[in-house]
């Protein structure tokens, strides 16, 4: 949607084709912002969601009539910036652009428009095009195809899940269609408890619902901690970043951003809302085996720290946790499986030296943790389009190789002139690549590309 809304800002009357295939009857809801819940809320204040990179207090106008009692410091309702986004869409669809609600099965060049381009060629970006094959049996040929399809389920966890269990008992993927209804729409049963695998974000939107159910709830993670929150009130930053480290490994990554936050006046939030916007190039010059010792020391630490809670939601978690009806467990969780009298699910978990701890006994799970990784898909298209070649893994596995203005980097180095990326599956290049403000620029960057591609006709 951002991307749409991008391309009639930058295209104006010269706006072309553009087809979103999107199998839902509301285009820009998505995962995120289909929750009715409403204790769920955006993670990102108010006044940093506005779909245009060049009208910063574009939702904010929008917010003051939908929802007068949110503030631009404060955040908003997922529901309501679901809202926000397909109100946005309906006023930019018209003849030029139009919602195909499928699913695509496959992209594949198209037989008379082909070219390898190496990342140091000139390219001829208007030779190419591609064929988008759809589930419903009908294909269409586009100049350019954006993904936009965020993270790519997967059938795999993280840990080993007896095939006994059934549905009721081990939910996968908590948004996926449906995934929870067996917990939420049924009341909880007397002490009914679920162990939630992550403490993430995930886990704090499944605390919030799972509990207005009735349900207790535990979370294991390997460090047993919550996010951060956010301040009521900002305080902005009063200190430029550090300058980045010229030769970039694990160590002197860390002493950069560690530096940063013990310089700024206003608080190491205030530090690392700014270091969000500097950290991909620097990344990008951290070599591959630095980049793995990064994740594994202090992945979840950046995590917890830049991915923060809105204040009212802190406080709800923190009532939670003091009754005891959320508690947080540490340790890694290697298997989860039936209990011997067959009611109940029996969650393992190892300690930091690999000893075996406490088993934990409870009436479901919900695996909050994430994906293994790209390679573990079970989405037909990206599982094509990695089988194909269209596709790389980037270095850690978390999405794929783009180039610095999103365009897929594919098999053998070649950079796709039709294939471009938005969203999580740049996060293994880009760090950042998945919240509003991030995605906002990553749209209006593709948008100027495209409408200058598209403003040149294909060659013969």
């Amino acid at each position: 949607m951002l991307l749409v809304a991008a391309l009639r800002r930058e295209a104006g009357a010269a706006m072309p084709s553009v087809a979103v295939i999107d199998p839902a009857d509301t285009v820009g809801l998505g995962v995120a912002y289909s929750t009715t819940d409403p204790h769920h809320r955006m993670n990102v204040r108010a006044s940093g969601l506005s779909a245009l990179a060049d009208d910063p207090d574009h939702f904010v106008n929008w917010l003051a009539v939908a929802d007068p009692s949110v503030a631009p410091h404060q955040f908003a309702h997922r529901y309501h910036y679901g809202r926000y986004l397909a109100e946005m869409f309906e006023r930019c669809a018209g003849d030029d652009v139009t919602h195909i609600r499928a699913t695509v099965a496959g992209v594949e060049p198209h037989a008379d428009a082909r070219s390898d381009v190496r990342r140091d060629a000139h390219r001829d970006a208007h030779r190419d095009a591609a064929v988008l094959h759809l589930d419903n049996g009908k294909s269409l040929t586009a100049r350019r195809v954006v993904l936009a399809i965020g993270v790519p389920p997967t059938a795999s966890a993280r840990f080993t899940v007896d095939v006994a269990l059934g549905t009721a008992a081990y939910v996968p993927d908590p948004w996926a269609p449906g995934a929870i209804a067996g917990l939420v729409d049924a009341p909880a049963p007397t002490d009914g408890v679920v162990a939630l695998v992550g403490t993430g974000l995930t886990s704090v939107d499944l605390a919030l619902s799972l509990s207005d159910a009735g349900w207790d709830l535990v979370a294991v993670s390997p460090h047993g901690q919550l996010p951060e929150r956010h301040e009521v009130v900002p305080s902005p930053a009063v200190n430029p970043p550090t300058e980045p480290p010229n030769d970039v490994t694990a160590a002197s990554f860390i002493h950069w951003v560690r530096t940063t936050c013990v310089n700024e006046p206003s608080g190491w939030r205030a530090a690392m809302d700014q270091l969000r916007f500097r950290v991909a190039p620097v990344w990008q010059r951290t070599p591959p085996e630095h980049r793995r010792r990064l994740m594994r020391r202090v992945g979840s630490v950046w995590q917890r720290h830049r991915h923060r809670i809105a204040p009212d939601v802190a406080e709800t978690i923190d009532a939670l946790v003091s009754t005891g009806r959320l508690r947080l467990e540490h340790g890694r969780v290697v298997g989860v499986v039936a209990h011997r009298d067959q009611r109940h699910v029996v969650v393992q978990r190892v300690g930091d030296d690999g000893q075996r701890g406490d088993d934990i006994i409870v009436d479901a799970v919900v695996n909050c943790a994430g994906a293994p990784g790209i390679a573990a898909t079970t989405s037909v298209l990206t599982r094509r389009l990695l089988d194909d070649g269209v596709l790389v893994p980037d270095d850690l596995g978390l999405g794929v190789e783009v180039a610095p203005d999103g365009q897929v980097v594919g098999a053998g180095g070649t950079i796709s002139a039709v294939v471009t990326v938005l969203g999580a599956l740049r996060r293994g290049v880009e760090v950042e690549a998945i919240a509003i403000p991030e995605l906002r620029v990553q749209a209006s960057t593709a948008a100027q590309r495209l409408v200058a591609d598209m403003a040149t006709p294909p060659a013969a």
